[in-house]
């Protein structure tokens, strides 16, 4: 049995369903993605009806789910940004209005129970999952059970964005091992790179014109960060953007001491 983590998988349903196959996830293992499924790729609205059907994949609610959640409600601060051309949701967007209003209702009513954060105890460590800030008084928790602002800053805030920022220390004083995704990979390290501390937003065409791509989960073991978004938000299958993909982190087999072979990658 092995514990798995993933996340901002855009829509990719094809990656998402290559995943699966390859690590021979069963029913002893678990899954757990934190956050955007959607938006960007093509069949966002597949791998939400996917993953809600299998007893053992936990998701967690990220930027894109919140967009979808306050746009269809219109409750919220986000639902605005969800079909904006930098956001991505219109595909998303328009698949959902497509889906008899049944299945419409069950994609909602699962919005609604999507964790904020989970907390893990494998070995001697606690691990956080969530998609990017987190709350520190807190656990495992339901999106639905906190406050919205806090809510919104868990999906939103990031160490490697120059607004929406929460610092890398964070992580490290809260004392827990962090898995989170949000900003790509390939961005980090082009700011690591040109000595940056941090960057604006992720776009499509900003990840194209970063240079060297790197398509590796990026570890920052000082402040008990990783951040396993491999930029699934600029991946395209006809041109494969800068390595753009995703990763898997098998949380079992890091906790274990095995990180050499603890991520795979699919792109």
């Amino acid at each position: 049995m092995s514990i798995y983590v993933c996340g901002d998988i855009h829509g990719q349903y094809q990656l998402y369903k290559e995943m699966l196959d390859d690590i021979g996830f069963g029913p002893g293992d678990h899954l757990f993605i934190i956050g955007d499924m959607i938006d960007r790729g093509p069949e966002g609205i597949r791998i939400l009806q996917d993953a809600m059907y299998r007893s053992n994949v936990a998701c967690l609610i990220g930027n894109h789910e919140l967009m979808m959640y306050d746009s269809i409600t219109g409750t919220g601060e986000t639902g605005e940004f969800w079909a904006m051309w930098n956001n991505g949701g219109g595909v998303t967007r328009d698949a959902y209005y497509r889906l008899p209003s049944k299945a419409q209702r069950d994609i909602l009513a699962y919005l609604e129970k999507l964790y904020l954060q989970v907390e893990l105890k494998l070995g001697d460590q606690t691990w956080l999952l969530s998609h990017s800030s987190f709350l520190e008084a807190e656990g495992t928790v339901k999106w639905q059970d906190v406050p919205y602002r806090g809510v919104n800053k868990t999906v939103w805030d990031s160490p490697w964005r120059s607004f929406e920022h929460v610092p890398a220390e964070k992580y490290r004083e809260d004392g827990r091992y962090h898995i989170i995704g949000h900003v790509p990979v390939q961005r980090i390290y082009a700011a690591m790179e040109r000595e940056q501390e941090y960057f604006g937003q992720t776009t499509e065409s900003a990840i194209e014109k970063i240079t060297p791509a790197v398509p590796a989960a990026y570890i920052d073991a000082e402040n008990h960060l990783i951040n396993i978004d491999l930029g699934c938000a600029a991946y395209a299958p006809d041109r494969k953007t800068k390595n753009a993909g995703l990763c898997c982190m098998n949380l079992s087999a890091y906790a274990e001491g095995a990180s050499a072979e603890a991520f795979t990658y699919y792109r």
